[in-house]
């Protein structure tokens, strides 16, 4: 028995039945998938989701917020690490912390400074971000016995809600670049960022410097410009 040889045309047309044929996507265009999982998050739109993992041992951030962008059934909070000045952005939201959470959504003000745990941070769109699943307002008491600087201002970095000021010891010439911002200062600061010029004499006191980039930093809890005879 013989059987008839397949044509071009003929194979060609077996293949279109039995090859898929996948529409090509544009670098611009995005396909959005869905699954099921209590990992997801949701920022503002309800289609918008992003999954993250979680783990027996949560992350913990600890810092002041410095930005806040509101949402629909909660926030993005912007926190900003008080010692090594990192910045995380937390989705806080009803949803994310679940019915058993207490917190107090009114403790979202700028200047506050929350510690926020849940699944390990993952970039988007250039930004470090997680989602809470607690979230708690640090009421933390004064520092008894802080760390002092005083220096004469050699030179200033302008940032958004304050300054990064390098300070240069009179005596010793050790540089200290301190990080004076309003978040850091508090509410009941009185300090006159006009005081902030090259040639002044500013007395800052915190928390205990750190290395970063191969510079001493710290994180300014008060500042007071010292007028010298």
């Amino acid at each position: 028995m013989s059987f008839p040889i397949p044509t071009i045309l003929n194979v060609a047309t077996i293949a279109l039945w039995v090859i898929p044929i996948f529409p090509s996507l544009s670098p611009a265009e995005s396909i959005q998938v869905i699954r099921p999982t209590n990992n997801l998050i949701s920022v503002n739109d309800p289609h918008e989701y992003f999954e993250c993992s979680q783990s027996n041992s949560p992350f913990v951030f600890t810092g002041t917020i410095t930005g806040i962008q509101h949402g629909r059934d909660g926030d993005v909070v912007k926190l900003t690490h008080r010692v090594t000045g990192e910045i995380l952005y937390a989705v806080i939201s009803i949803p994310n912390l679940g019915p058993e959470s207490s917190f107090d959504f009114n403790a979202i003000e700028l200047g506050n400074v929350l510690e926020v745990s849940g699944g390990e941070p993952f970039e988007l769109g250039e930004k470090r971000q997680m989602a809470a699943r607690s979230a708690k307002h640090i009421t933390e008491p004064p520092i008894e016995s802080p760390f002092v600087f005083t220096g004469t201002i050699t030179g200033i970095q302008h940032g958004g809600d304050g300054d990064i000021v390098e300070l240069t010891h009179r005596v010793t010439g050790e540089i200290l670049y301190a990080v004076i911002s309003i978040p850091n200062l508090g509410p009941e600061s009185s300090f006159d960022f006009s005081a902030i010029e090259l040639g002044n004499v500013l007395e800052v006191s915190g928390d205990e410097p750190f290395e970063l980039g191969g510079k001493r930093q710290m994180a300014a809890r008060s500042a007071k410009h010292i007028m010298e005879p």
